[in-house]
């Protein structure tokens, strides 16, 4: 008789938010970043849709500690936040001179 080897998959430790009951939802990726998901998933021995919810559990508590008034993380996201409006502004600035700038057709 043969003996067969088992394997059995360390699964993450369970908090809440990886708990269900979960709701799906579609996300396009690049069949590069899909690859690095699922090694990466693989090494820690999640699977690809556990370790993206760790991903986004770990995001979403980096947000609640900026969101906490007086640390240091909220005055980084501050100084990112202001840098972002900026550049924003700044392209739409300049698109609507690129658009005033084009000719105007005439309607046919």
């Amino acid at each position: 008789m043969t003996k067969r080897r088992i394997r059995v998959k360390k699964q993450a430790t369970a908090t809440k938010h990886l708990q269900g009951p979960f709701t799906a939802f579609l996300v396009r990726v690049p069949a590069d970043m899909k690859t690095w998901l699922e090694d990466t998933a693989a090494q820690f021995h999640l699977s690809r849709d556990a370790f993206i919810r760790l991903q986004l559990a770990n995001v979403r508590e980096g947000f609640k500690v900026a969101a906490t008034k007086g640390s240091e993380e909220q005055e980084l996201f501050e100084a990112f936040e202001s840098k972002l409006v900026a550049a924003t502004e700044r392209a739409v600035r300049e698109a609507v001179i690129e658009a005033q700038r084009r000719p105007k057709f005439a309607p046919r």
